[in-house]
């Protein structure tokens, strides 16, 4: 009841009023970011004026606050009007200002020294942008690795070590994020404002994010690619992010941003969580990404007023839906998730380069050089398995005794869910299979076998998991 969006060329009166100004731009910009995306739906519906929509943002009186443009993309992409929105941004940086400073975070095991190699000049030539990266690497681990972590620190100067253990378990992960931060906030904060994790396996056009970031100077600050509140909480012991109810005894989880493509916390955030003990009482969280976004929903109940901004970015485990091909004025994530290293180093090639109607194709190993094409494919697929399977939100039981069924038949090959499809029709003896998202010990796909009856089941404990039973066996 603040502020009002209008749509239109007349300018409205000019307001001199003291008001919640970046808020009130933020509210603005975000605006214009969601009309792009829905431009193409949404064009029937509303006014236009000449070549572009004029957007102003009023206070409830009608005084001007700010106003924007909203530039014509031959994409809806938020990522893409970021690189051409420029001159449009309602709120330029002023003159001489220093851009913002971002103190990285890069994940990764002590074994991995090849991934580091391929994506470490992608983060060297962020350096130079305000981007300190350091690849955090847990000291606990094989002593074997040990030389060749001394060799690569004393190379490049850019491991930072850090007592821990690697792994998923036991909320290992969510202490390894835990003590990073706190090296933030005791070495780091006072020279970077921005505290960003990331995996050692995502692509970040940094440059693009530096833009997005240099016109947000607000002080409580969580980005990212959210996960919407209400997610049920894992109580299966045997999942691999299972969460023992003496260390969160909710049902569910509050809003938290998905850890594989990066977050970024703000400066006095992270001091919040740091300062209040609200991290350092709260690491008995299984799942890292879901452990700071519970952190921060505490930071709130304290009285942080904390903006969650949504990035535009992906995990990459759906690669038929993500992009891959085309100009790179035209790709539209800031960060890409689970590519390997080859990949972000070609994407971080051509980003150098400054060019948008350079091509990313030869990035890809395997990409379809027509994407709807292949999207129209998929949907086609989809509508094979409907009329052959039915989907359950949740497990699968044997009807015979009620039984859950033993996930013995494991795949771990097949890295989505249409090759999991695939392999339980080609099977005359596979009756259904179970999909894992997140994975179930060394797998996402379990073909379940010989069993005349199915039925579905369902469990808080396996909200994630996916049961599809052929259509006869019903």
């Amino acid at each position: 009841n603040v502020f009002n969006i209008q749509l239109g060329s007349e300018t409205p009166r000019p307001t001199h009023r003291p008001i919640h100004e970046m808020r009130a731009l933020l509210l603005l910009q975000n605006i214009v970011l969601l009309s792009a995306l829905n431009r193409e739906e949404g064009a029937k519906k509303r006014s236009r004026t000449r070549g572009q929509d004029r957007f102003w943002l009023t206070d409830r009186e009608g005084l001007n606050i700010a106003n924007a443009n909203l530039p014509n993309l031959p994409q809806n992409s938020q990522a893409s009007l970021l690189r051409t929105i420029g001159s449009t941004n309602p709120h330029p940086l002023p003159i001489g200002a220093p851009p913002p400073s971002v103190f990285v975070a890069v994940l990764s095991a002590r074994g991995s020294i090849e991934r580091r190699s391929s994506v470490r000049k992608m983060w060297h030539e962020a350096k130079a942008a305000n981007f300190m990266a350091k690849f955090v690497i847990c000291t606990d681990g094989d002593a074997i690795d040990e030389l060749s972590l001394k060799i690569e620190d004393a190379a490049h100067g850019d491991l930072l070590f850090i007592p821990c253990t690697d792994g998923y378990g036991s909320g290992l992960l969510t202490r390894k994020v835990f003590l990073t931060m706190k090296v933030y906030e005791n070495e780091y904060s006072s020279e970077h404002q921005h505290f960003m994790k990331v995996d050692d396996d995502t692509f970040v056009d940094w440059a693009t994010l530096l833009e997005f970031l240099a016109r947000r100077p607000w002080t409580y600050t969580y980005m990212g690619v959210p996960t919407p509140e209400g997610l049920k909480v894992n109580r299966d012991p045997l999942s691999r992010w299972y969460q023992p109810p003496e260390s969160y005894p909710h049902d569910t989880w509050p809003v938290s941003m998905e850890g594989g493509p990066g977050y970024i916390l703000s400066r006095a955030l992270v001091h919040d969580l740091m300062q209040n003990k609200i991290a350092m009482t709260n690491q008995g969280i299984t799942n890292e990404d879901q452990a700071v976004g519970y952190w921060v929903h505490l930071a709130q109940q304290h009285g942080a007023e904390v903006l969650f901004v949504t990035l535009p970015a992906t995990d990459g485990y759906k690669p038929e839906y993500d992009a891959c091909n085309g100009r790179w004025g035209h790709y539209p994530f800031l960060m890409h998730h689970n590519l390997p290293g080859g990949t972000i180093s070609c994407l971080e090639d051509v980003a150098a380069q400054g060019d948008p109607e350079l091509l990313i194709d030869d990035c890809f190993e395997h990409c379809s050089p027509r994407p709807r094409t292949e999207f129209a494919k998929r949907q086609a697929e989809e509508l094979r398995v409907a009329s052959s399977f039915f989907e359950s939100n949740n497990y699968c039981l044997d009807s015979a005794d009620g039984q859950r069924i033993l996930q013995e038949n494991s795949h771990p090959a097949a890295k989505s869910m249409s090759a999991c499809e695939d392999l339980c029709m080609s099977g005359s003896d596979c009756s259904a299979f179970e999909w894992y998202p997140l994975g179930r010990k060394k797998s996402q796909c379990y073909l379940i076998m010989d069993v005349e009856v199915m039925q579905d089941g369902e469990s808080d404990s396996e909200a994630e998991a996916m049961c599809f039973i052929k259509q006869k066996y019903l």
